[in-house]
């Protein structure tokens, strides 16, 4: 009994405790960032989004625009998060910014997690088990889901102190705002937080007839989005390209959504989410819909609106009919908070029936089990370590890149046909094309194929790398320019101009 009070006397103490979480954000973090191809100290080859977003990063040094210079569909938060990243080190300083990130996205869940049950191991369990996925979901890096991922935390958290406290401070719900307008600038299929969120405070106000506290929460919302808004809306002015924008972010995005289908997302749902333990988590949490506490309104409302708030973002996550692994990254921060809303519901219900001193323990344990259980991120964790030990002071794409060098100036611009937009940044080039990756983008109209076509007959790169997957697209009889063969390999065909 002694030494068992004495290890309670240890967990309890702020500063071990303290330790604690700052071990798990950085061993948790490194844990999947280390899967990274541009983790320091190997320089292996982006995937293909990471590599657009490198490359514009790179064209916004080099005086190109996006949108209007620089084709892509992303919000522009994104791009600046990549340029910031180039200007910090060229090589790895977008990683570095992922690992601040993803820092920061543990470090506030576990706040919000914490504020809910007022235990710090408890909340640790609840992180953890939550955020584990990310090493499934990561799928290498860089990528604009994983940037949502702290704004969701910060902006879940201030939702949480509000249910909980019952109040939450002007500025509080201003940032609120702000975390709203970055996610709708990097891509808006992360706002189902905000919308069933918001509409439960304002629920919750107009119960109480709070008219006051409500129309100062609304003005302060307000006043966030648009501070946050203004430079984007100055960028776009003073630079002219408020019809690019439109055309790329808005247009193509909507184009994009339609070509899937509705039995498309169902079936990408249930692929994305469909195993592991998230569905035991989402049977679980309805089972303890109808588990009665003696908790404050607000409170017992958590439970519902944090289960509401998951389900929207599976379907948000899909609702272009496309079940990328990465999409699945926005919905860890409402996991983490569904599963923390489940443990206070248990705890309450423990404690109004005597039985608190245990609940804690079994809880722990029971979380532990459930994390252990389900042993595919051992394996995931351990391929993604040995990746990295068998990749240190490799460089991917040598070959290639040193002939592209070799046979253009710093200065001349070249194109890369099909989807490698890592060569411009590896080998330190600009495309001569808008279009500088084609193939994801002519799967939607077919059209982008004609209009690189034009786009070299008016740009007359001094290079064409051609992926010999996408050869056949290349109509070469419409090109109006000379290109002679030069050098070949399993993926490429070079070709140069003829001066």
């Amino acid at each position: 009994m002694e030494k068992k009070g004495k290890w309670m006397k240890w967990m309890k103490r702020p500063d071990r405790t303290g330790g604690m979480l700052v071990c798990l954000v950085v061993l948790f973090s490194a844990a999947f960032l280390i899967g990274s191809a541009r983790t320091p100290g190997i320089h292996g080859t982006s995937a293909t989004d990471s590599s657009v977003f490198r490359y514009i990063a790179r064209g916004i040094a080099g005086g190109k625009l996006i949108y209007r210079d620089m084709f892509d569909h992303k919000g522009p938060l994104l791009y600046l998060i990549n340029f910031i990243g180039y200007k910090i080190h060229a090589d790895f300083g977008i990683w570095l910014l992922e690992y601040a990130n993803m820092a920061a996205t543990l470090g506030i869940s576990y706040l919000a997690v914490k504020k809910l049950l007022q235990n710090r191991v408890l909340s640790m369990t609840v992180v953890l088990l939550s955020y584990r996925l990310l090493l499934s979901y990561y799928e290498g890096g860089n990528l604009v889901e994983e940037y949502s991922m702290c704004f969701l935390a910060v902006a879940l958290y201030y939702f949480t102190c509000y249910f909980v406290d019952g109040t939450v401070k002007t500025k509080q719900v201003a940032v609120c705002g702000v975390c709203f307008v970055c996610v709708c600038m990097l891509r808006p299929n992360g706002i189902g937080a905000w919308v069933v969120f918001v509409l439960a405070v304002l629920v919750d106000l107009c119960r109480q007839k709070k008219w006051e506290e409500l129309r100062r929460d609304i003005l302060a919302f307000v006043l966030g989005c648009v501070l946050c808004l203004l430079p984007f809306l100055l960028y776009f002015t003073v630079t002219g390209i408020w019809k690019d924008f439109w055309e790329c972010y808005i247009v193509f995005n909507g184009r994009y959504t339609a070509a899937g289908s509705k039995r498309a997302i169902i079936a990408e749902m249930c692929n994305l989410f469909g195993t592991g333990y998230i569905p035991g988590i989402l049977v679980a949490a309805f089972a303890l819909l109808f588990m009665r506490t003696r908790d404050a309104i607000p409170v017992k409302w958590l439970l519902p609106v944090c289960l509401g708030n998951v389900l929207l973002n599976f379907v948000l996550c899909c609702m272009s009919g496309r079940g990328y692994g990465h999409y699945g990254m926005t919905v860890l921060p409402s996991l983490c908070l569904l599963c923390a809303a489940m443990a206070r519901v248990l705890l309450e219900f423990c404690r109004e029936h005597a039985v608190e001193k245990t609940v804690g323990t079994l809880l722990v344990f029971g979380l532990s089990v459930a994390f252990l259980s389900d042993m595919q991120w051992l394996p995931q964790l351990a391929h993604n370590i040995g990746g990295y030990v068998q990749k240190i002071g490799q460089a991917g794409e040598k070959e290639v890149v040193k002939v592209i060098t070799e046979n253009s100036a710093p200065g001349e611009e070249i194109l890369v046909w099909g989807v490698d937009s890592h060569l411009y940044v590896e080998a330190d080039r600009l495309a001569a094309c808008r279009l500088f990756y084609q193939a994801p983008l002519a799967e939607i109209d077919p059209k982008f194929w004609r209009e690189t076509v034009r786009e070299i007959n008016e740009g007359a790169p001094r290079l064409l790398v051609v992926n010999k997957n996408y050869a056949h697209c290349l109509q070469w009889e419409e090109v109006s320019w000379e290109y002679e063969p030069i050098w070949n390999s399993d993926a490429y065909d070079l070709y140069k101009r003829k001066d």
